[in-house]
């Protein structure tokens, strides 16, 4: 029999096994809580480390761009990099076009060419064909009489098939009706068309506005950044050839130049071709023989070499988008460009900022607009241009000689204004306006250069026998005066009638002039004549009394001959006399 205790003992066990199993189920229950903790804070910790590098590797992103940066923000803006490269497939979309078009035209050609040798046969067949048929005319003629006989039995069943014809033209009528049906029906699909291909055209007008407006204001940003660009690097580079700024005036040429020397010394091995004319290019090398600069640090150069790439690339995308602002100046300004050309309405209104500025400004100052600096370092000033612009460019210009430049460019300018104002009010959009003004401006050019009409020569008159009657006046009064006969040549002239003489008469002698018998006693002189006298007398008047070389102080004496005059002697007797009362040195004495 077990007795309470044994019973007590066995409960204890009981519940302490059951302690132990709620126990072990307990630790379970903890490790698998720890776990899912210890899983969280992993997890947890992972994303946080994830964050942090991706933290990290945008920071480090960030220094390398500032580092590399520091001076453009277009290049690194995203909607300035999608813009770019929206023109460069729209400009790869229009050369395929282009090469397409191209293609087509070749092939057409070959077409031609085939289609002409094709002729050729078809014409060596019609030849054939011509030569039977005169053959055939030939049988003809004879066959002639067997058709009149064929044409009555015809005739007969003519008759008979115009009562069929009758309801024949029923049946047409009502196919007739159902044709112009379906061609109205037709008409109404195209009208629907054409509504929807309108709200087309004008969308992608809208757009063409948009993507222009946009490409203007580039155009500003990368000229405003070239120029920051320009001056940093042209602070840094004074150092290493100082004298370059003063050879090389426009910002890209002073970066490409830069770009190419760096810190080379001797500049004869570098190639400047594609970017200066041969002058600028013997004047560097000559100035960088005589420079006193310094050659750069490592780091200054890496920072110069960085801006001028900088510099270059943002220049690479204002050409692609002046590319683009090209294609589409037809429909911006159509005058313009057939006045112009698409490139340099493209720089001239890139320049301005919009038509509308263009067509605000006066012909006066569309002369001057992008006028540039020209480097004539140590060069000769014969062919200095200074204060010309982008009008200096273009094709009527250029063709005109040097002698008429400034007079095509002043005509120009003046009607670009006008063309630029009727662009503005969308007037002649298709560009006839402009033309006209072209062939104007030519023409004028054309008659400018023209050379003067020759000088006629005078027919000489007929000799008649009468004297013309010339006319009188002052002038021709004086030119008679020079040649006329003076009073005493009349009067030795004349010849008495009937003098007394015991000379012959008849011999022409002075003495029997009427010269004696005359009352003239003085010859009477021309005006000329007198002032010449008062001349002469008053030069003889106002004369130093000066002796010629001639005269000597020679005396010719009865006792010696000949003796030197001394002039000095005299002069001294006359001053001792005159010394006495008179004389300019001595004094009064004192009484």
């Amino acid at each position: 029999m077990a007795t309470l205790a044994d019973s007590f003992l066995k409960d204890l066990e009981d519940l302490e096994f059951e302690d132990e199993e709620e126990e072990e189920n307990n630790i379970g229950e903890k490790e698998a809580f720890i776990k899912k903790n210890n899983n969280r804070i992993e997890d947890e910790d992972n994303d946080d480390y994830e964050e942090i590098v991706d933290a990290i590797e945008e920071f480090l992103n960030e220094k390398k761009k500032n580092k590399e940066r520091k001076i453009s923000e277009l290049l690194y803006d995203e909607e300035f990099l999608n813009m770019m490269n929206d023109i460069k497939t729209y400009m790869f979309e229009e050369e395929q076009k282009k090469k397409e078009k191209e293609n087509e035209k070749e092939n057409e050609k070959e077409n031609e060419e085939e289609n002409e040798k094709e002729n050729e046969k078809e014409n060596e067949e019609e030849n054939e064909k011509e030569n039977e048929k005169e053959n055939e005319e030939e049988n003809e003629k004879e066959n002639e009489e067997e058709n009149e006989k064929e044409n009555e039995k015809e005739n007969e069943e003519e008759n008979e098939k115009e009562n069929d014809n009758i309801d024949d033209h029923v049946d047409n009528d009502k196919n007739i009706e159902g044709l112009l049906n379906e061609r109205d029906t037709k008409k109404i699909n195209n009208i629907d068309d054409d509504k929807f291909s309108g709200n087309n055209t004008d969308e992608d007008n809208s757009y063409d506005d948009v993507m222009i407006e946009k490409c203007m204001e580039t155009i500003l940003k990368i000229d405003t950044e070239i120029l920051n660009i320009h001056k940093y690097v042209k602070d840094i580079y004074s150092a290493k050839f100082p004298e370059l700024d003063s050879i090389v005036y426009s910002p890209v040429e002073y970066i490409s130049v830069v770009n190419k020397i760096r810190n080379e010394v001797d500049l004869k091995n570098i190639d400047f071709s594609n970017i200066l004319p041969n002058t600028t290019v013997m004047a560097i090398t000559v100035a960088s023989s005589m420079t006193t600069g310094i050659c750069l640090p490592d780091h200054l150069l890496k920072s110069c070499t960085s801006f001028c790439n900088e510099g270059l690339q943002l220049n690479e995308y204002r050409n692609i988008i002046l590319l683009y602002l090209e294609s589409k100046m037809l429909y911006l300004a159509p005058n313009v460009t057939m006045l112009l050309g698409s490139s340099l309405t493209a720089r001239l209104i890139s320049a301005v900022g919009s038509l509308k500025n263009l067509s605000m400004t006066s012909s006066q100052n569309l002369i001057v607009i992008a006028s540039t600096k020209k480097s004539l370092f140590g060069l000769s000033n014969v062919h200095k241009t200074l204060g010309i612009g982008i009008l200096c460019c273009s094709e009527i210009v250029q063709s005109v000689p040097d002698a008429y430049k400034k007079k095509a460019i002043s005509l120009l300018a003046s009607k670009c204004s006008l063309a630029a104002r009727i662009d503005y009010f969308k007037k002649y959009k298709e560009g006839q306006y402009g033309l006209l003004l072209r062939q104007y401006i030519i023409s004028h050019l054309i008659k400018l250069q023209e050379p003067p009409p020759l000088k006629q020569k005078k027919i000489l008159p007929m000799p008649d026998e009468k004297k013309k009657r010339k006319r009188g006046g002052k002038r021709y009064r004086k030119l008679k005066e020079k040649t006329q006969i003076t009073e005493l040549r009349k009067q030795i002239n004349r010849l008495p009638f009937g003098p007394e003489t015991t000379d012959d008469f008849y011999n022409f002698n002075d003495q029997n002039t009427m010269l004696l018998n005359s009352n003239i006693t003085k010859l009477k002189y021309t005006n000329k004549q007198k002032n010449l006298i008062t001349k002469k007398k008053n030069l003889n008047v106002h004369s130093s009394g000066a002796t010629g070389g001639l005269s000597s102080s020679l005396i010719f004496t009865p006792l010696q001959g000949i003796e030197l005059y001394n002039p000095s002697l005299i002069n001294a007797k006359n001053k001792q006399t005159e010394n006495k009362y008179f004389s300019n040195t001595a004094q009064f004495r004192k009484i």
